[in-house]
């Protein structure tokens, strides 16, 4: 009776596996829909991240779009990685990993202040994370702001301090106009490990998604290889398993602030 049952469950899984993959594929290189038309017409996009890593980590998807149709990526990264003491190290490996992904290390911002600690029990001042991103807008002028929500894809605090501090600066009024900001949408965990499986349900649920080819997603696992004193079992099980190294789904920082579709 079991092996019945086990059979059953393969002759069900195994042709989802395949449709989810060939689905993935095909998204992976055609694009359309309007909000896609809207994108494509931008020309800078600003990646508001926490630490070293989190660039490749969970926002290459959307890096790599970017990169692919020759268009300006800038990344801004609130803290060095003291966490570990490695502040040093750390910023090295941040140009590195930046270098893979296509980003110039004269886009690459590290702030490294004492004010956001590399610390996951530390939440930060949401004011000071709103006036350091606000001071950065007002050099690079990007037309689109991407960091995380306010769940932070792993509940780390620093993750989602960046989000209310890019709430602030919409709910003050303070963001410069013509600027779009958005957060990277946070799954539950079994949606968060199952790869290129979760493509289907992901493109269905909303058009806001930047999805990556198989060999930009390899990029991106060489990219965090760059990050040699962050490479842990648990982080080489994420780069294997997680949604987040094939597709970036996008959600409004504040619903109705961003220029209409």
């Amino acid at each position: 009776m079991l092996w019945g049952v086990f059979l059953h469950f393969l002759s069900v899984f195994i042709p989802f596996v395949c449709i989810s993959f060939l689905i993935y594929l095909l998204l992976s290189h055609f694009k359309s829909g309007a909000w896609r038309k809207q994108a494509d017409k931008w020309q800078h996009l600003l990646v508001v991240t926490a630490h070293p890593d989190d660039e490749c980590m969970f926002f290459s998807p959307s890096i790599f779009d970017f990169i692919r149709r020759q268009k300006h990526v800038s990344v801004l990264c609130l803290s060095d990685g003291t966490y570990m003491q490695l502040a040093d190290t750390r910023k090295k490996e941040l140009y590195d990993s930046c270098r893979i992904l296509g980003i110039q290390e004269n886009n690459v911002q590290l702030v490294g202040d004492s004010c956001f600690p590399d610390d996951p029990s530390r939440i930060w001042n949401e004011e000071l994370v709103a006036r350091i991103i606000l001071k950065h807008l007002l050099i690079i002028k990007p037309d689109v702001v991407l960091t995380f929500d306010q769940y932070g894809i792993s509940g780390h605090n620093n993750h989602c301090s960046i989000y209310y501090g890019c709430r602030k600066l919409l709910q003050d009024g303070r963001a410069p106009s013509g600027i779009n900001f958005y957060s990277l949408e946070t799954t539950n965990i079994l949606r968060k490990y199952v790869s290129f499986l979760d493509i289907p349900l992901s493109t269905v649920l909303t058009s806001k998604c930047y999805i990556s080819t198989i060999s930009a997603a390899i990029r991106a696992v060489r990219a965090m290889c760059a990050h040699s004193t962050q490479i842990t079992w648990y982080r080489i099980a994420y780069l294997m398993f997680s949604r987040y190294m094939l597709i970036n789904t996008l959600v409004d920082v504040l619903p109705g602030i961003n220029m209409p579709r």
